[in-house]
Formats: structure tokens, sequence, C-alpha cells
């Protein structure tokens, strides 16, 4: 038996995500390891998932929310808070850089440079406050045995705001980490990884080959990849008596990542072929309106339906 924590920054009640974290955690359980679950952000109830979890007997941790606010705050206000530290400390700074002018023998101006560069440097460690929001699971790894887990797998790049955070955090102790890249990075999508220590990381797990690529192409991974595809359980066989058009479901938010504009226009093509299709849009998302006249645009207001978000 093993104790496995999962991290991730939220557990909304409707995610992709969650659709295969809930499940592999539950699996994992019922083969006899101890699963705890990390949040960040204290789940919104009613929660599918948090109830799913709950029956299980799987324990969902999370941060004060004080806390999280108290780090928002930081975090949000971090380069006004460094520049009033400069300000606070510039006399300091200036009895610095005097010295360090007198005795170097170089010019005051260079000196004040240098010492304003390692003042902003000294607060910009000091505002870095994000492995905070993991006190409380140290706090929980120490009180309940094992204090030690046998694994710590991190849910990221896109489940959350802070798997960089998660990642540095870990730096300090010596559990073997498991980070899984649930998306696909695309360097026309996405900025480059450079602020998540991936290397930190003794395995990475890619739910495709697009996002293997991803994470050596703009993360810098070189360690190694298991790329591992979500499970899905199969649809009942479509009797051989049906008739009407074939149906597409499209399960997503709607996000520039989840390439909802190329499906539009394959679809638009395979009718121009004479191929009977409608197509069902689950999911909701600022790319809504544009998805919808791009629909129109291309004749596709009658096979197309856009159903918003649904449940299980």
């Amino acid at each position: 038996m093993f104790d496995i924590t999962m991290l991730m920054t939220v557990l909304a009640p409707i995610g992709g995500i969650e659709s295969a974290l809930v499940p592999l955690a539950r699996e994992l359980q019922a083969q006899g390891h101890r699963v705890r679950i990390y949040v960040v952000r204290r789940p919104t109830l009613p929660n599918q998932n948090v109830a799913s979890l709950t029956a299980a007997g799987i324990p969902i941790l999370s941060a004060p929310p004080w806390l999280v606010r108290l780090i928002d705050l930081v975090r949000g206000r971090r380069l006004a808070l460094i520049a009033a530290g400069l300000t606070l400390l510039s006399p300091l700074l200036a009895l610095l850089a005097l010295a360090d002018a007198l005795r170097r023998g170089r010019a005051w101006q260079r000196s004040w440079q240098g010492a304003q560069g390692v003042g902003r440097e000294r607060l910009a460690r000091l505002t870095a406050v994000e492995h905070w929001y993991y006190r409380p699971l140290q706090s929980a790894w120490r009180r309940s045995p094992p204090a030690a887990p046998a694994i710590v797998h991190v849910h990221g790049w896109g489940c959350g705001e802070d798997p960089p955070g998660a990642l540095a955090w870990l730096r300090r102790f010596d559990y073997p980490v498991v980070y899984t890249e649930h998306n696909s990075p695309d360097p026309a999508l996405h900025e480059p990884l450079v602020a998540a220590p991936l290397l930190n990381a003794d395995l990475l797990i890619a739910v495709s080959a697009a996002g293997r690529d991803g994470l050596i192409g703009i993360g810098g991974a070189v360690q190694p990849i298991a790329v591992i595809p979500y499970p899905v359980t199969p649809l009942p066989a479509r009797p051989s008596t049906a008739s009407g058009p074939c149906t597409i479901i499209c399960v997503a938010r709607l996000m520039p990542q989840k390439g909802h504009r190329d499906l539009l226009h394959a679809v638009a093509q395979v009718i121009a072929a004479g191929v009977q299709v409608r197509l069902l849009l689950a999911g909701d998302g600022p790319l809504r309106a544009e998805m919808q006249a791009l629909a129109a645009e291309l004749h596709l207001a009658s096979p197309v339906r856009f159903r918003g978000i649904v449940t299980h």
C-alpha cells in the first residue's frame, strides 16, 4: 500500500481534469492505497466531484480561505510592494552604496545602482509567497502518519494557477514527484514554461503525444515522459438499423486550445462532401459568441447545437 497525495489548485464541480483525476483517485483507493487530495482553494459546494471522493473515503484538504486571500493580495500587489520597500530602505541602501563606493574607489552612482539591485532582489524573494499555499499540506503530513507520502502527484499546467509554485515548494523535500500535464502546450498559444521547475519532477506524464512534445519544446523537459491517454469507457455499439445523420459530440470548454474552430471547419467540409452530420458542443467559455458566429458563417446553424455546460 502506498500513501499518495494528489495536488492541484482547484477541484471544480465540472471539469475535464477533474473527470480524469477523480476516477483515478477512487481506483487507487479501491486497490488499497491511501489517497489524499490537496487543493489550494476550498471547493465550492454543491460539488459532484467532492461528493464522489468523499463517498470513496478520500479526504480533501485545502488551505484556509484567509491564508489564500492574504497570498492573493501579496501576489497581486507584488510589484507595488517591492517599489514601496525600496523607498523605505533608501536611506540604508544609500549608506551601503556610499560604503561600497569608498571601499572600492568607484563612482557612487554605480554603487547606488548595485545597492538598489540587491535590495530589489531581496524584496522579490521576500514577496515570493506562492509556497505558503502548501504550508497546510506540510502540517497535515506531519500530523497524520505516515508523515512522508510515497508519491506526490502534481496536476497542471492548466488545472489551476500555481503548479509552478507547487513544484518549486516540493524541491525542499525528498518525496518522489510525478507531474501530469493535462494540456498540449502550444508555442502559438502558451508562453514558455520557464517558470515551472519541471526538472524537479521525477517523472512527467502527458495525456497525448502533443502534450509530450509541448513539455519538451516549450517546457524544457529532459526527464522521462510517459504518454498515458485518458481512459474512456466504450460506448454501447450502435444498432445496425440506426439511421439519420452521424452525431459528433465535443465536450470541452470553448477556449482556444480546444480547437473548436478547426472542428467547425472540418464539419463544414464533411457536410459539403455529402455526409449527413450533426455536431453537439457541450461546454461554455469566452469563445462561445465567436464560435456561434463562425457556425453561422459556415452555414452550420442547423447541424450544430451549442448545449452549454452539461453535468454528468
